[in-house]
C-alpha cells in the first residue's frame, strides 16, 4: 500500500451533538469527509461534507474541522442534509465557502471507485484498500487526528 498523502487527512471532519462537545472532545460522535463535485462553470465546484444517515438521525449536526490555530465548528440541521434517495445510510450537507481559517481538503467524487474501474482493473477480494476516520476511543481533543486503517477487501 503506498503512502496517504497527508493533505487527505484534512478531508475527515469530525460529528457532534452540541458546539461544546465538539470543542470538548467528547468521545461520542462520528466522523464523515469532504467532498466536491465540478460545477458546470470553469474552475468552480460543489462542496459537500458526507456522513452516515444514522449519526444524523442521532442528533450528531455539528461539524468540527481542523483550523490553522487549532479547531472550529459549522452547525447544521437534520433538515438540512440530504439523504440517499435509495434509502442507502448515507447523507451529505451542502457546504458553503469555508473561511480561510479551516485547514481542509475535499476529495474529488471523479476519484471514487466505479463499476466501470471495478471491471477495467480486476478490482476484487483481496485487493488492498484503507478508510480514513474517527475511531472513538481516539477523539483528539486539540484537533481533529484522523486514524487511517488498511485491508483487504474480503
Amino acid at each position: 500500500m503506498p503512502r496517504i498523502a497527508d493533505h487527505v487527512l484534512q478531508s475527515s471532519i469530525y460529528l457532534y451533538r452540541t458546539v461544546d462537545a465538539a470543542r470538548a472532545g467528547e468521545r461520542s460522535g462520528g466522523c464523515g469527509f469532504l467532498v466536491h463535485v465540478p460545477s458546470k462553470h470553469e474552475n468552480m465546484v460543489h462542496l459537500y461534507a458526507v456522513t452516515n444517515k444514522h449519526l444524523l438521525d442521532r442528533g450528531f449536526h455539528v461539524l468540527r474541522l481542523n483550523t490553522t490555530s487549532g479547531l472550529d465548528t459549522i452547525q447544521s440541521d437534520r433538515q438540512s442534509w440530504l439523504d440517499h434517495p435509495d434509502g442507502h445510510d448515507v447523507s451529505v450537507l451542502p457546504v458553503e465557502a469555508l473561511d480561510e481559517k479551516f485547514k481542509w481538503f475535499s476529495i474529488p467524487v471523479d476519484e471514487f471507485i466505479s463499476h466501470e474501474a471495478i471491471t477495467d482493473f480486476n478490482i476484487g477480494i483481496g485487493d488492498e484498500a484503507f478508510l480514513i476516520g474517527r475511531l472513538v476511543t481516539h477523539e483528539g481533543k486539540q484537533s481533529n487526528t484522523p486514524i487511517v486503517r488498511f485491508g483487504n477487501l474480503a
